[in-house]
Parts: structure tokens; sequence; C-alpha cells
């Protein structure tokens, strides 16, 4: 008997994974509590379909507490959409930005994002 372990999620993203695997659909409140941890488990088992239901909740969620770690997790999950709408995103709330804790610690081992994010604020 074949087994899968599904590391570093909780056990309701687990649960949710497996049913989607039948169903095709994640119930939107695990999905709005947990979309970086679909848009892991999307990128890690190369699901695009379960990446970019992910990614949409994520951009239809962005705001001024989570647009810096959106932008780092569309990164380094590799998903455009998000990485896009939450550059634009902090381009325009880039003040916000500045006001945050810890924003220089998040991008002090990426240099090549706080470049990027550079060459979008200015």
């Amino acid at each position: 008997e074949g087994t899968v372990e599904i590391e570093n999620c909780t056990e309701v993203v687990a649960e949710s994974f497996v049913k989607f695997f039948y169903t095709g659909q994640v119930d939107k409140e695990v999905m709005n509590e947990n979309s970086v941890s679909f848009l892991e488990l999307g990128e890690k088992y190369d699901m695009a379909e379960l990446k970019s239901m992910a990614e949409q909740v994520m951009i239809a969620n962005l705001d001024k507490e989570n647009m810096l770690s959106f932008f780092l997790a569309g990164n380094l999950y590799h998903g455009q959409m998000l990485t896009a709408a939450a550059k634009t995103f902090l381009k325009q709330n880039k003040s916000s930005l500045k006001e945050q804790e810890g924003w220089k610690e998040a991008l002090k081992e990426r240099v090549d994002l706080l470049l990027e994010l550079m060459e979008t604020l200015l």
C-alpha cells in the first residue's frame, strides 16, 4: 500500500489537499486562511490548477499588511500572477512598506528581490 507524506502543513490543509485530488475544489474558508500553503503544495506537486486557485485568492486578499509576504511567496513558489500583482500593489503603497516592521530583514537575504523591488518603486 503506497502512502504519501504531506509535510509542513496543518491537518486541515492536508485533508483539503487530498479532497482536491477527487473534486478539484477547496473549501473557500480553508483556502482563504491557508492560501500560501496551497500555493506551496501546488508548486511542490506540480498542480497548476491548485496553484492558480491559491494565487487568485491571494491576489484578491492583497493588502498593506501582507503585500510583502505575498510578493515573497509568489517569488518563492513561482507564482507569476501573484508576484506581478504584489509588485504593483507594493508600488502603489510604497510608503506603507517603509512603515512595516521587519521589511528589511525579510529582504536582507534576497538582494535580487530587493533590486527588483527598487526598480519597480523608482
